[in-house]
């Protein structure tokens, strides 16, 4: 009996392996979830259920949240039973009103227009040439109007291709690009710039292509910002590396200046740049959150005593477990999980609002790589991620709400059972 339980698992693992359209994690993009907290207080989540499972039972959910924690609509998107895929992209619409999900149905992209997840206004098939990656870019300019950067899976033969949808899922145009895109930016009058491996691409409102400017030497890792005046921040840096390279471009993608400066991992609208360092000493470690402009000044500054080091988030190429963000208010967050989750919250002045540590064992988690993180008008914080129940081969989607104050309010995962967390 033990030969044959060894050959029946064998031949179910060899199934299992040749399913059709199976992709590996790695090939197919990362894991993730997205979230957001709409005005009305309720919260939106895109995510995954059964991963780590054959493709075939993987599916993709749009979940609505009320201020309280509790669940109110659940909702099953495209996106899954056919390959491992990302669980899709949450873009809120200019008015506040609805939202946009950018997901996959088979090998096209699929793109929505919600006000709930029981309220599906319209939907639009991109009939992709090749298979389309679950990594969109997208944007919106000051008319509503969606702007969705579309990118090919299959690498030997890149392409990506901008779609301009209207606020009612009118298509105004489709661009192609034979290259492989690496960011979108969309200004509020329509604008785009598409920056490629090797070129940006200024794309006018109606498609049309104004310039292309040659870009040298991009490091593996690329992010970048639309500055007031239309000016453009590049920045890119090699893995591993502490320090990033910052261009600064002109409207028409004329290099500007050129400096070295640190790495970002968060950045406003106003183009200030935030990072990171944690001091290490016997006394114990102390971190330090710092903002710092174009011209590589620190600006803002506020430092803690932590016990912590940083870890790797295992479901991010290794990236630090580690998301900075500021509200309204000119609050900025630091959220990490080592393996607890930690925030710290300072004021425009640096000063410790509140320091709170969550210990995820008692949460019945073992470590959670964090996703997304979101304030609302409230000042609440809603952590976003996918994290390892105990004793589970399996993930869960969880959202965690923190009230102003740095209450956690509640914790509410979702998985291939539906089982919920409270606390």
């Amino acid at each position: 009996m033990g030969t044959l339980h060894k050959l029946t698992v064998a031949v179910a693992w060899v199934l299992w392996c040749t399913l059709p359209a199976l992709a590996t994690p790695e090939e197919n993009g990362d894991f993730t979830m997205d979230l957001w907290a709409s005005p009305g207080g309720s919260v939106y989540v895109v995510a995954f259920t059964r991963l780590f499972t054959p493709p075939a039972l993987m599916e993709t959910v749009l979940m609505r949240y009320l201020p309280n924690g509790q669940r109110v609509e659940t909702h099953h998107l495209p996106g899954g039973g056919h390959s491992y895929t990302l669980s899709g992209m949450l873009v809120p619409a200019r008015n506040g009103r609805g939202f946009f999900i950018l997901s996959k149905e088979g090998s096209d992209a699929w793109i929505a227009c919600y006000l709930s997840p029981a309220q599906c206004l319209w939907t639009y098939t991109y009939k992709a040439p090749g298979e389309v990656d679950f990594r969109y870019e997208a944007g919106i300019d000051a008319s509503g109007n969606l702007y969705v950067l579309v990118r090919s899976f299959y690498l030997p033969t890149p392409w990506a291709c901008l779609l301009k949808l209207g606020a009612n899922g009118k298509l105004f145009f489709t661009r192609q690009i034979d290259a492989t895109v690496k960011h979108l930016l969309v200004t509020t009058t329509g604008h785009s710039y598409v920056l490629c491996t090797d070129r940006l691409i200024h794309i006018a409102p109606d498609g049309k292509v104004r310039w292309q400017r040659s870009i040298t030497a991009l490091a593996e890792e690329t992010s970048c910002l639309l500055l007031p005046g239309n000016r453009i921040a590049l920045l890119d840096w090699h893995y591993d590396s502490a320090k990033a390279r910052l261009r600064l471009l002109a409207p028409d993608g004329k290099l500007l200046s050129q400096r070295s400066v640190q790495v970002p991992l968060y950045h406003d609208e106003h183009g200030l740049l935030y990072s990171y360092e944690i001091h290490e000493s016997r006394k114990g470690n102390r971190l330090t959150v710092f903002g710092y402009d174009l011209a590589g000044r620190r600006v803002w500054q506020a430092s803690a005593p932590v016990r912590f080091s940083i870890e790797p988030n295992w479901l991010s190429d290794d990236e630090d477990n580690v998301l900075i963000t500021k509200d309204q208010w000119g609050h900025v967050y630091f959220i990490t999980s080592p393996p607890d989750l930690t925030v710290l919250k300072w004021d425009a002045r640096g000063r410790l609002i509140y320091h709170r540590q969550i210990p995820l064992r008692r949460e019945a988690y073992e470590t959670l790589p964090l996703d997304k993180v979101v304030v609302d008008t409230q000042g609440n914080l809603y952590v976003g991620s996918t994290a390892w129940r105990r004793n589970s081969a399996d993930l869960d989607s969880v959202l965690v709400k923190i009230s102003a104050q740095g209450k956690m309010e509640w914790m509410r995962a979702y998985n291939s059972g539906l089982r919920r967390v409270r606390r």
